[in-house]
């Protein structure tokens, strides 16, 4: 037989790793190495035969909807509900929510091509965690999606990137 099957557990459920503590592995872009061949890869890669278990801290919602539609130059984003265990330093996500017109469209793609998707860090957040203040203001509006009569029918969603368990 092939022995024990082995087991990489980073964190548990129970306990999972500690919101102040990063915990990493890099796997390094190197072959094998030598003269030994590598035609799948696997000094590229983590190869586990047995069980992998990861636990990072909690950041829920990952993405949650926004309760006021975020616009150029503003520095806070307003949640629809408190995010709880997002921390200053986190890294957010706001979507690129242009509805781009029949005119910015062409038979080999989109006129107005930049993306207005937007990063920004957490400076603070408010006691009842609903308000998030940005490291800068915003570069675009992200406006929500209307209706045919113009009323604002639903909100874009922030995304929180950080996390402490990282594999690269």
């Amino acid at each position: 037989g092939m022995g024990t099957p082995g087991i990489l557990e980073i964190g548990t459920a129970a306990a999972p790793i500690a919101a102040d503590v990063t915990a990493e592995i890099v796997i390094a872009n190197t072959p094998i190495g030598g003269s030994v061949a590598d035609p799948l890869g696997f000094g590229t890669g983590i190869m586990i035969i047995g069980k992998a278990t990861m636990h990072g801290t909690m950041r829920t919602p990952t993405f949650v909807r926004l309760a006021a539609e975020p616009r150029v130059g503003h520095t806070t984003l307003t949640l629809s509900q408190a995010a709880s265990g997002w921390q200053v330093g986190d890294r957010l996500v706001l979507p690129d929510t242009r509805h781009l017109k029949e005119t910015e469209v062409t038979g080999s793609g989109w006129v107005n091509a930049v993306n207005q998707w937007e990063e920004r860090t957490v400076t603070a957040i408010s006691a009842d965690g609903r308000t998030v203040t940005l490291n800068s203001g915003l570069t675009y509006d992200h406006l929500g999606a209307r209706d045919l009569n113009g009323v604002l029918d639903f909100l874009p969603h922030a995304g929180n990137l950080t996390r402490n368990l990282v594999i690269r």
